[in-house]
């Protein structure tokens, strides 16, 4: 709990045979085996104290870890010497979140080691680390950082084929009246399209620029790794944008089909009045309280002048269903 309570969450130890995990912050300070290829170390904080731990135990260049650590990061990849920074927005699968709230990754990346750093736990991360406790360690750290960086874009496009499940909802919707208070959820649809092309399309750029410049951490074989997980976000990002497309089309429909609502309403009440306006006008004139007034002293004078309204007010209607107004 200790080891926790600094943020430190596991790591492993890749070897030549296999992947060992190192379950404390103690075990992950430990000096390197002779065979050891690479450590992997995960944190959930981005605090004092992890910053000063890293930089007294993982030989991380400063300026990489403060870099790291900016508020709110936006995908970018940074050169640091012998350390490349790579940040990642990743899918927010945490109870009480907004799915559209990506969290930031934070990927440190040396020759013999690999740190990550979040706020919240990443799913992707923890896949790949039930992976690596099942046997399958990636044996380079590019195998690690593009297994990662497929993770992430395996939840992504989940996010992204249910948003799409759910744009074919609202399309029903839409043809539907019955099931007009279905359509309200496109607006929160296109908030969340547009929530997520803010962070894929500069980490689509990223990932292009990971697999393309040269760094003293990953060769050109390691870089070729890459370029799958890096077209993978690319294509989903194509797909966000067709996603986009059908929600703003959507939306135009939408706002369509309310105009028409409100304009079948309007021409009612402008039917409505143009029966009664004219009986509006004979029953003011009927109602002076001057002299003359037809049928002042009559016993049945009511009933004669409510017939007469009458024949007037179905006059008028029969006149409209001839010109085809109503």
């Amino acid at each position: 709990m200790a080891a926790r309570a600094h943020g430190y969450q596991y790591g492993f130890a890749v070897g030549p045979a296999d992947a060992r995990e190192l379950p404390t912050r103690d075990a992950a300070a430990a000096p390197a085996a002779a065979d050891e290829q690479y450590r992997w170390l995960h944190f959930e904080s981005l605090g004092e104290a992890t910053l000063t731990w890293l930089s007294e135990n993982a030989g991380l260049d400063p300026q990489a870890l403060k870099a790291a650590v900016v508020p709110r990061a936006r995908p970018r990849m940074s050169h640091f010497g012998d350390t490349l920074l790579v940040v990642l927005r990743a899918a927010n699968l945490n109870e009480g979140h907004e799915r559209e709230d990506l969290v930031s990754l934070r990927i440190l990346i040396s020759p013999r080691q690999i740190v990550t750093l979040c706020r919240v736990k990443v799913v992707a991360a923890e896949s790949v680390a039930g992976q690596m406790r099942a046997g399958q360690a990636p044996r380079e750290p590019a195998d690690l950082l593009a297994q990662l960086v497929g993770e992430v874009a395996s939840a992504l496009h989940e996010f992204i084929e249910e948003i799409s499940s759910r744009l074919d909802d609202c399309e029903v919707a839409v043809a539907d009246p019955a099931q007009a208070s279905d359509r309200i959820g496109i607006v929160d649809l296109r908030r969340q399209l547009i929530s997520l092309r803010k962070s894929l399309m500069p980490q689509r750029d990223v990932l292009e620029r990971l697999y393309r410049e040269p760094h003293a951490a990953l060769g050109p074989h390691q870089r070729t790794l890459l370029r799958e997980p890096s077209h993978r976000v690319a294509r989903l990002v194509d797909e966000l944008e067709a996603a986009r497309e059908r929600a703003a089309v959507l939306m135009e429909e939408v706002g369509m089909q309310a105009t028409e609502e409100l304009n079948r309403r309007i021409y009612l009440f402008t039917v409505i009045a143009g029966i009664f306006m004219p009986l509006t006008f004979l029953a003011s004139m009927l109602g002076m309280n001057v002299g003359g007034i037809p049928m002042a002293d009559h016993p049945q004078g009511l009933m004669v002048i409510g017939g007469v309204m009458a024949v007037i007010g179905l006059s008028i209607w029969l006149l409209l269903r001839g010109r085809r107004w109503v």
